[in-house]
């Protein structure tokens, strides 16, 4: 029953174009007919429905859950009867029960609705979503595998809150859990004019791995997720393949690393980086080999990382103007802080680095077009090292110390 599951970081080697069609309106919840006041009102979000179209009061019938900060009572955010978490985007965000093991067998909560178009039987599709399992609520301390996405041609139903006979195209088939959001993207090739989007967990219990990660949580009998910002958009091949697009976090250096086949020339890749997988800027640029028909690899070293999640994504130029990005991976930084490095002014264009201990260490200042403007080895001072760059011309440089394996970067703007 599976297909693949892709990890932020792990890599569906996906390619969208920039202007691609999102064929789920409403994909962040925030049009509405009502707000929500209570547990269970998934019908008052314009679009959506539970494929049983049974409210909360029914119980036990499946009834998904509609969460707003401009909500009241159990629905409002950030800390609603589910959870204690805070829209990815907007205001709003809808909430499901993957799995439940009190009293009720094989209980599942669905979200779904009609796509603004049917999907081209043989073209390619991506499809993601931001996704939390939230925390201090009463499933927060639970995961299970089997979160997935099904396309249809006509609507799934659920009589009253069993097991959707279903296969997804898409799947999570381990368990997933996390209190943070994170992004989960598939990718899959239409194999019918589809026109529905469903989400949730079409296995039983039997065939469900329920599995607590937080003992500390009042009570852990289900797995509840908190999901934002569905895309489901036609894939859009890039002139050159790209072959996979990684990233590993070592050294307190975040290093990228892509391969493709095919390279046609006069193109090059931008480098892009953002905090919330939304905003993003370039912090480099590589050109493309030219005229290569085996494999080519790249790379790029982001010196700068942010303690916790670093989105990063390539940008393919061509010599036209016209340009394509590629999958989004995360790579989660965890910097090591004992290894601290401080700078200060002397002078104009003399700097002094200051450490706990400086000794041994091997320093490297470069400018902005990667130019050495100077380099110490086997440094013998014990708690500062003095850059003197009056001589240089104004501009950005940046300041590299390397201690065994431990490396630490500073940036400097001369003026």
């Amino acid at each position: 029953m599976k297909r693949k599951f892709i990890l932020p970081f792990v890599f569906a080697f996906l390619i969208y174009k920039c202007d691609a069609q999102n064929l789920i309106a409403n994909s962040g919840f925030e049009t509405y007919n009502a707000l929500p006041t209570g547990p269970g009102e998934w019908w008052k979000v314009n679009g959506w429905n539970n494929v049983n179209n049974y409210p909360a009061f029914a119980w036990p019938y499946a009834s998904p859950d509609y969460l707003s900060t401009n909500g009241a009572g159990q629905a409002h955010l950030p800390n609603s009867i589910y959870g204690n978490v805070n829209p990815f985007a907007g205001n709003a965000i809808m909430g499901f029960v993957a799995y439940y093991n009190q009293g009720v067998v094989d209980f599942r909560e669905y979200i779904s609705r009609p796509l603004s178009s049917p999907l081209i039987v043989g073209k390619k599709y991506d499809v993601s979503f931001m996704m939390t399992n939230g925390i201090s609520n009463q499933y927060c301390g639970s995961g299970c595998n089997h979160i997935g996405v099904c396309f249809s041609i006509n609507p799934l139903v659920q009589f009253q809150h069993e097991v959707i006979n279903a296969t997804p195209q898409c799947e999570i088939n381990t368990v997933w859990w996390n209190t943070n959001w994170q992004l989960v993207t598939f990718s899959f090739t239409a194999t019918a004019p589809f026109q529905h989007i469903t989400i949730g967990n079409f296995y039983n219990d039997a065939a469900t791995t329920h599995t607590v990660f937080n003992n500390s949580s009042p009570s852990s009998f289900g797995a509840y997720y908190f999901i934002d910002q569905l895309v489901t958009a036609p894939s859009a091949p890039l002139p050159i393949n790209l072959l996979s697009f990684t990233g590993e976090f070592k050294n307190n250096i975040n290093h990228l690393t892509w391969t493709t086949d095919n390279s046609t020339g006069n193109n090059y890749f931008e480098v892009e980086k953002s905090m919330d997988a939304i905003h993003f800027e370039t912090i480099g640029k590589t050109n493309v080999a030219v005229n290569y028909l085996q494999t080519k690899y790249y790379s790029f070293d982001d010196v700068f990382p942010h303690q916790g999640s670093n989105y990063y994504r390539i940008k393919l130029l061509e010599s036209n103007g016209d340009y394509t990005y590629s999958n989004i991976i995360n790579i989660e930084n965890n910097i090591d802080d004992s290894f601290a490095i401080t700078c200060s002014t002397l002078a104009n264009g003399v700097y002094v680095l200051h450490g706990s201990n400086m000794k041994n260490t091997s320093i490297q200042v470069v400018d902005a077009n990667g130019k050495t403007a100077g380099q110490i080895l086997n440094n013998n001072s014990d708690a500062e090292v003095t850059i003197d760059l009056s001589n240089y011309d104004n501009g950005i440089f940046y300041v590299f110390i390397f201690e065994n394996q431990k490396s630490k970067s500073i940036k400097l703007i001369k003026l």
